[in-house]
């Protein structure tokens, strides 16, 4: 069996905003948004658990409905290329149960100095 590959359009809202200094605003940002607990979901998994039971452990875990899933410092990186802004990305996902059914929210968070010294 071939799969065929489908075009699928979605509409993302970005929001811009300065920040104070891109390691203030990681501190605040990860302060505010824990890691995904690996661990204690890979225990839930192989128990094989209900749906409903992950749901409300995740939305327990992460506060404000978000957990960071992925953490990019890219910083050391593009140094290297004589780019002297500094730059962190993180991505951060949730997944949340209500009447309407499961909702599924993604963000992704870079934080970049507006300073750039060219070669």
């Amino acid at each position: 069996m071939v799969l065929a590959p489908e075009l699928v359009r979605y509409e993302v809202t970005r929001l811009t905003l300065p920040i104070p200094g891109v390691r203030k605003f990681q501190a605040r940002y990860e302060a505010a948004v824990p890691d995904y607990p690996h661990a204690a979901v890979s225990d839930l998994v192989s128990r094989r658990v209900p749906w409903s039971e992950m749901i409300d452990f995740i939305d327990a875990a992460g506060p404000h409905g978000f957990l960071i899933y992925f953490r990019n410092d890219v910083h050391p990186v593009m140094s290297l290329a004589g780019d002297n802004a500094d730059c962190v990305s993180r991505s951060a996902a949730s997944q949340r149960s209500g009447r309407s059914g499961t909702q599924r929210r993604s963000a992704v968070a870079s934080a970049r100095s507006p300073h750039r010294n060219s070669r």
